[in-house]
């Protein structure tokens, strides 16, 4: 079931924003509880099996595991980053926020990474601006060990 945010803030990603500006919105998002808490809500109003959380709503991460449901992280890029960014600038004002990022992102006890691994070159057919990873329009067969290519 997918529903529009009640209760997270309000974030346009098209707005214009100042370096410092777009880092305190988008840790205010990363660490906001309201999307958890439509996700909660939601999950009390329905049969939910488990909710799947984006990897970067870390404070709904947090919101949707304290209340005690089955979730899943989805994780879209390496484990790398986040282990980087959790000692950097980003992982200080998310522990000013009362995030902390590590124990976040591994309270769930399963993730679905979307990541591709380095073995894998993009398929030819695939998008250049998106950084490769729209679908060909072609049919695609798998190759080694589950890369795929066009």
């Amino acid at each position: 079931m997918f529903e529009p945010v009640r209760e997270g803030l309000p974030y346009d990603s098209a707005a214009p924003r100042s370096t410092l500006s777009g880092l305190r919105d988008m840790t205010a998002i990363f660490a906001d509880r309201g999307i958890g808490a439509d996700a909660v809500r939601l999950a009390a109003a329905t049969r939910t099996d488990v909710v799947v959380v984006d990897c970067l709503l870390l404070g709904a991460l947090r919101t949707v595991r304290a209340a005690g449901l089955p979730t899943v992280s989805l994780v879209h890029t390496l484990w790398s980053f986040f282990a980087a960014e959790a000692r950097g600038p980003i992982g200080a004002i998310m522990r000013i926020r009362g995030i902390r990022m590590r124990q976040a992102l591994e309270s769930p006890k399963l993730s679905l990474v979307t990541v591709r691994p380095r073995r894998c070159r993009p398929a030819s057919g695939t998008s250049a601006s998106s950084g490769g990873t729209s679908p060909s329009p072609r049919r695609r067969a798998p190759t080694r060990r589950g890369c795929w290519s066009a």
